[in-house]
């Protein structure tokens, strides 16, 4: 079975990667920046580069980060210490995601001219560019889930075994790299029973690959259980989001007196008490009593990040401050494919040619949206899904010019 259309470019996509890493790599080498956990990621990877510890102080373990990224950090570094390595390594690897983009966009729209605009759009755009800037999950985590996406698109096209295993290593290695698609599994069943025909089909293959993806987080969860005596998946930060999705006072939303409530916590425990858990099992608690004694409130609150989450922009206002022409040019960018994505989505529906592998798309979307919405929504955590919007951008802006020309071709006539 063809799973690629044949009529790629070769030379195309060497073109297009060059591209992809001289544009990023002008980026960090002339804008290097530093996010609020950059700090964190890098004193986990110090400590396992010379303790052998997952731990911020090379002593005391901690559970409150996904181990994937500093292990990466690990790997740069022992090349090179320098941020500026980390950073170039990032950009080399976002260039492999354009690609990566390119064979998703050609097989689940058998069109190579979408393909090649879904490229060029992930090519430019300032948040994806950015966010190679940072020493950040981001751009790692973007690379696994396509990764991920190509494989399940694979899976769903060929019905191999093998290939839903393989979707399901890495889906493993998105969640030990970003926790929060734990429970992206689940969901995609539950979406394919309800919008996917003939989804019985597909019951092995989702089967096994949850079966792979549980085998490839076991590692790490029996560690956790090993040393801190608890269940913890992945890391132990769910119960501080959903604290902070649940204060009214915050609008819901990130604020830095979190730390001193954490601290505060921390203060009253034993002291003999290991791992962040603790913490956040307290957050949780007060988290759920909070949404139980107003439950319309909170869902108002998750409304309320919909629209924070894709309709503001990463960067917070003391970042972007002075920079009116990037910022611009972001929100921009931004809207402009809002727009053509929904009209691709809207068009796919209307002349009901909406298949299994476009749901597969939509269901990665919807669920970092309903997910990161019930939590907390910052802007940049949209930039993993990005590239899936961008399939939809693509196919909308190419729909739209075949539209106009034909209009134009018919007038003309």
């Amino acid at each position: 079975m063809k799973l690629f259309n044949q009529s790629i470019s070769t030379k195309f996509l060497i073109v297009l990667f060059l591209l992809c890493f001289g544009i990023r790599l002008c980026a960090v080498l002339l804008m290097p920046q530093t996010g609020s956990d950059s700090g964190k990621y890098l004193q986990l990877a110090n400590s396992v580069r010379t303790t052998g510890v997952f731990s911020y102080t090379g002593q005391t373990p901690t559970d409150s980060r996904a181990p994937l990224y500093p292990l990466f950090l690990v790997g740069i570094q022992s090349v090179s210490d320098s941020g500026t390595a980390i950073r170039i390594a990032q950009a080399f690897l976002d260039s492999i995601s354009c690609i990566i983009l390119f064979f998703v966009a050609s097989t689940i729209f058998s069109s190579t001219v979408i393909a090649y605009v879904s490229s060029i759009l992930f090519l430019f755009h300032p948040e994806i560019v950015g966010s190679n800037t940072f020493i950040l999950s981001e751009t790692l985590t973007i690379f696994l889930l396509l990764c991920t996406f190509l494989l399940c698109v694979m899976s769903l096209k060929t019905k191999s075994l093998t290939h839903w295993g393989m979707s399901g290593l890495l889906l493993g290695l998105t969640t030990l790299c970003r926790p929060v698609t734990l429970l992206f599994p689940p969901f995609a069943f539950i979406l394919g029973i309800l919008f996917v025909r003939r989804a019985k089909k597909h019951f092995l293959g989702l089967l096994f690959l949850f079966i792979v993806f549980i085998a490839t987080l076991a590692p790490w969860t029996i560690r956790n259980y090993i040393v801190f005596e608890e269940f913890i998946p992945v890391s132990s930060n769910a119960g501080g989001n959903l604290f902070i999705a649940s204060k009214k006072a915050w609008n819901g939303t990130y604020n830095n007196e979190i730390l001193a409530i954490r601290t505060k916590i921390g203060s009253e425990l034993p002291s003999d008490a290991l791992g962040h858990y603790h913490v956040d099992n307290e957050l949780k608690k007060r988290a759920l009593a909070t949404i139980k004694a107003d439950v319309p409130a909170y869902f108002s609150l998750c409304f309320r990040r919909f629209f924070e989450l894709w309709c503001g922009i990463p960067g917070g206002k003391e970042m972007l401050k002075g920079h009116y022409l990037i910022t611009n040019f972001i929100y921009l960018y931004h809207y402009v494919m809002v727009i053509f994505a929904l009209y691709g989505c809207s068009h796919l529906v209307f002349k009901k040619s909406i298949n299994e592998l476009h749901i597969a798309a939509i269901s990665f979307i919807l669920y970092f949206t309903l997910i990161h919405c019930a939590l907390v929504a910052l802007p940049r955590y949209r930039i993993p899904i990005i590239p899936m919007f961008l399939l939809f951008s693509a196919y909308g802006m190419v729909s739209l010019f075949r539209r106009f020309n034909e209009r134009r071709t018919s007038g003309t006539a």
